[in-house]
């Protein structure tokens, strides 16, 4: 006899997060942000493609700057270290 499918875990504090991060809309959230705002995004991010993502963003954001990264994936944290760093303290520092 087969056995009847076993229920689905409850939902975890990440794949919570991860419902909310990716299914609400903070467009008109950015808007009212009155604050200085580095954007970082690499040209061939494919999980959040720069076009829908990160220009948008920076335009939508009053007092932002924006940096492209030329060739850089996702995750620019790890793969351009010492330049990401450096765009950081600059961006601190005004």
């Amino acid at each position: 006899m087969p056995r009847p499918p076993s229920p689905s875990p409850p939902p975890t504090p990440w794949s919570r997060w991860h419902v909310a991060v990716t299914e609400t809309d903070f467009r008109a959230e950015l808007e009212r942000v009155d604050l200085p705002a580095l954007v970082v995004h690499g040209t061939i991010d494919q999980s959040a493609p720069i076009d829908l993502t990160g220009r948008p963003t920076a335009k939508r954001l009053r007092r932002s700057e924006m940096l492209v990264y030329e060739g850089a994936p996702h995750g620019v944290f790890l793969t351009h270290v010492e330049r990401l760093n450096a765009d950081l303290l600059r961006f601190v520092r005004g």
